[in-house]
């Protein structure tokens, strides 16, 4: 079996790759093949991949690997103003901004970083969901399931842990993994590039 587990960034796919180092039967690796290749798919078995630039070419990647029961997409959100305000602090903002928009944007203009970043976060949303083909985003369920899609907001994942475990079959020190659950892994701009760790609330 393989999992794909992909969203916008700055949805919490480090905190959902530092619970997965807890499975002892798949692999597992956050965005193992970023900045290494290009259009490269090669995905072991028994593997879990938490990548957000996996969005970028979803239908690729499902013409690859089928949703079946040899194969999950998982769809992780974080709330849309903590997700859109995060996104607004990152450099390539300015670049999707002049893409998108076709306007201007730099650091000096937030107003206009923010409502690029509003665009990124429901566009990507919304090609993922399409792509998947389940219900819209906006009915603000914490976990859906529909055929081996699994969509799971950030904020509820030390809730639905046990059913994606459970989904996949998952060996290892669950206790151990619900405690990652809880943290958050932030690499913002803020940090210098540096991990940030704290508790959940």
């Amino acid at each position: 079996m393989r999992v794909f587990v992909i969203g916008t960034g700055r949805c919490g796919t480090r905190t959902f790759a530092q619970a997965c180092k807890r499975i002892q039967n798949f692999t597992s690796a956050h965005e193992s093949h970023s900045r290494r290749s290009i259009g490269d798919l090669d995905y072991p078995d028994g593997h879990i991949e938490i990548d957000h630039h996996l969005s970028w070419g979803l239908p690729l990647l499902l013409d690859r690997y089928p949703a079946s029961p040899d194969t999950l997409y998982v769809h992780l959100l974080r709330e849309r103003a903590a997700c859109v305000a995060s996104l607004s602090r990152r450099i390539d903002m300015d670049m999707f901004a002049a893409l998108s928009s076709f306007v201007t944007c730099n650091r000096r203009t937030p107003e206009l970083r923010r409502r690029a970043a509003e665009y990124f976060y429901d566009s990507r949303n919304a090609a993922i969901d399409l792509a998947l083909r389940k219900p819209s985003i906006g009915s603000g369920y914490a976990l859906s399931v529909a055929g081996n899609h699994l969509t799971v907001f950030v904020e509820s994942l030390p809730e639905v842990w046990p059913l994606f475990w459970e989904v996949i079959g998952a060996e290892g020190d669950m206790e151990a993994a619900m405690a990652e659950c809880r943290k958050r892994y932030n690499r913002g701009l803020e940090c210098k590039g540096e991990q940030v760790r704290e508790e959940r609330p």
